[in-house]
Formats: structure tokens, sequence, C-alpha cells
């Protein structure tokens, strides 16, 4: 359990670590200050979350919304 879980984390790490270092960590919500941070980070992990278990194609997109 501990080696999956481990895996998970170091995965949505990495996927956020590209993300920051490409520009494209921002969402589009423009609330300012510490609420779009929260809200880049939520929407980010819960979209790579439902992709990669789900396998949803239109989350794939470089440009999802």
């Amino acid at each position: 359990m501990s080696w999956a879980l481990a895996y998970i984390g170091l995965d949505l790490g990495l996927y956020l670590a590209v993300k920051m270092l490409r520009g494209d960590f921002w969402y589009w919500v423009p609330l300012g200050g510490k609420a779009e941070i929260v809200s880049s980070i939520v929407a980010r992990v819960l979209v790579k979350i439902v992709t990669d278990f789900t396998s949803i194609v239109q989350f794939r997109h470089p440009n999802e919304l």
C-alpha cells in the first residue's frame, strides 16, 4: 500500500512541477491572492486524477478547460 501511495504522490508532484516549469500551472479562474493558488492546485490535481483513472480523452488536450 505504501508503494502505491508513494508512486501516486511522486507522479502528482512531477506533474505539478512540469506544469510550473512550462508556465501552465495557473488555472483560468481570476480569484487573486491565495485563492488563485489553491484553486489552481485543486483543479490541476483533480483533472490529473480523473484523467489517470478514467482515461477521459478531452482532459488530455493541452488547452483543457
